[in-house]
């Protein structure tokens, strides 16, 4: 592990969260890239763990389903919930 970096989530836009992403996300590669080609070895790097996280494969068919229920269901809930403000 190089270092670790958390990231808000934005629950009714997938465009909006991929956005946040990317920008947060573009400054801190290029910190750990420079850290790397300085051969100075990132704070992360010293600690070993024996944990062993879960091994990611692409989405099936049934879960990108329920991903865009998901995105649906938040995004109407946003507009109900603009539309009572008013």
């Amino acid at each position: 592990m190089l270092r670790k970096l958390t990231f808000p989530t934005i629950h009714h836009s997938y465009y909006r969260q991929r956005e946040a992403l990317f920008s947060i996300s573009v400054p801190w590669l290029s910190e750990v890239a420079r850290d790397i080609l300085s051969n100075s070895p990132p704070p992360m790097s010293k600690t070993e763990t024996d944990v062993v996280g879960p091994i990611y494969t692409r989405a099936t068919h049934l879960e990108l389903l329920k991903f865009l229920f998901i995105l649906l269901e938040n995004k109407l809930r946003r507009l109900f919930k603009s539309s009572r403000l008013r």
